[in-house]
């Protein structure tokens, strides 16, 4: 009885729909190498937070990380550049 009400409830159909999810292949993502835009100068703290960052997540997902310096204007170059970047099918 307790197993005909479990496979029965709203609880019951989504853990087996997650289950069926699991199996299928995913996307990997992301496709393309990321760029990411420090907006200091090259060398600071901030370059080099940046580029650990990138070589991290580079040996984590396996995929190519570019760091971009945009130094200048006590930043605002650099959050220039993002807020004007071309929108991409993954950008956020």
């Amino acid at each position: 009885m307790r197993r005909a009400l479990f496979g029965r409830s709203s609880f019951g159909r989504s853990f087996r729909y997650r289950r069926r999810e699991r199996r299928r292949p995913r996307k990997k993502w992301p496709e393309k190498p990321v760029r990411i835009v420090v907006p200091f100068v090259p060398g600071g703290g901030a370059d080099v937070v940046g580029r650990i960052l990138g070589q991290r997540l580079t040996e984590a997902l396996g995929q190519q990380f570019i760091i971009e310096n945009r130094g200048g204007a006590g930043s605002t170059i650099g959050n220039e550049f993002v807020a004007k970047a071309a929108p991409t099918a993954t950008h956020s």
